[in-house]
């Protein structure tokens, strides 16, 4: 039965604003904003300084020109962006239950290439507010605006809106309906043990290797060997209802977030943070479609376990 776990931020509200410390973060937040520190005065401080004017004056081309800029800061950028890629794989290789294989190359070969596709195109909105002004800080400051916005703002506000527009019941609601469902099933193993007979007794031992909890039965006559049998029969009937049962007040709840989420994702498409988290996710194989995989297959496990048991 899936869990869903909220982690730390129900203690500290302030952590749900970004995610845990792994490389990803370290893109959305330290790289996106190297970008724009890098691309702020590109084209603005030429500007202040009258030195644009005197390069456009020459036979070279505006196009030549800027696209000198974009490769000279794709250069610069490529060179962090391939360190932290490189330190973050030799972290997971340290790990001696890490064993990659060929597929997971190359799909962290993707990753890497999303990666710095995701922070050239930071940097070009960078070096896009700088020609647009006269002034770098002016630049600066509206690159900044945008950082705020698409890292902030935009992921955490398109959760705002998902929760207002589809609504999820609370954890506690949940909760109340699994112990409904437990104490209805308590109450027919009480009122089922009433009608079983019992035998003239049995002589029970402590021992580690109890099949009914710390301990197990020496001796009974055939009447009480034949209660237990039933007994056991009989919960293990009530185990297979149980888990049916939670299964399906936990699938209400966990497919409630996961139309919550979707829509989460799909309002900040917007923001390339969320395209680039999107991505990512999808490629590391954590994204809802390989969640929803997983359960699923769960399920079929499930079942065809307790097949297996109902068998034996």
């Amino acid at each position: 039965i899936p869990e869903i776990n909220t982690g730390p931020a129900e203690l500290n509200p302030y952590l749900s604003i970004f995610s845990p410390f792994d490389i990803l973060l370290i893109f959305k937040i330290v790289m996106s904003d190297l970008a724009l520190l890098v691309a702020y005065d590109v084209v603005s401080r030429e500007k202040e300084q009258g030195t644009l004017s005197l390069t456009l004056s020459n036979r070279i081309a505006r196009a030549h020109i800027l696209l000198g800029k974009l490769v000279s800061g794709a250069i610069t950028l490529a060179v962090p962006t391939t360190v932290a890629f490189i330190v973050g794989l030799l972290l997971l290789l340290s790990f001696p239950s890490i064993d990659l294989q060929a597929s997971d190359w190359v799909r962290i070969g993707v990753m890497y290439v999303a990666s710095l596709a995701f922070v050239l195109v930071v940097y070009n909105i960078g070096l896009l507010f700088s020609c647009l002004t006269r002034s770098s800080a002016l630049a600066l400051v509206l690159g900044l605006f945008f950082w705020v916005l698409a890292i902030v703002v935009v992921p955490n506000g398109s959760v705002y809106l998902a929760r207002r527009i589809q609504s999820v019941p609370p954890v506690e609601v949940r909760n109340e309906q699994i112990e409904s469902v437990k104490a209805q099933l308590r109450n027919e193993w009480d009122q089922e043990s009433k009608n079983l007979p019992r035998g003239g007794g049995a002589d029970a031992e402590e021992g580690p290797f109890g099949g009914r909890g710390h301990w197990y039965i020496i001796v009974c006559d055939p009447a009480e060997a034949e209660y237990w049998k039933k007994g056991a029969s009989f919960e293990m009937s009530l185990n297979a209802k149980l888990g049916r049962k939670l299964w399906e007040v936990e699938h209400a709840y966990v497919d409630g977030l996961l139309r919550q989420t979707r829509l989460a994702r799909n309002i900040g498409r917007i923001s390339p943070t969320c395209l680039y988290d999107n991505t990512m996710s999808a490629l590391a194989g954590t994204d809802l479609a390989d969640f929803q995989a997983w359960t699923s297959a769960a399920r079929t496990y499930r079942d065809s376990l307790s097949v297996y048991i109902r068998n034996k």
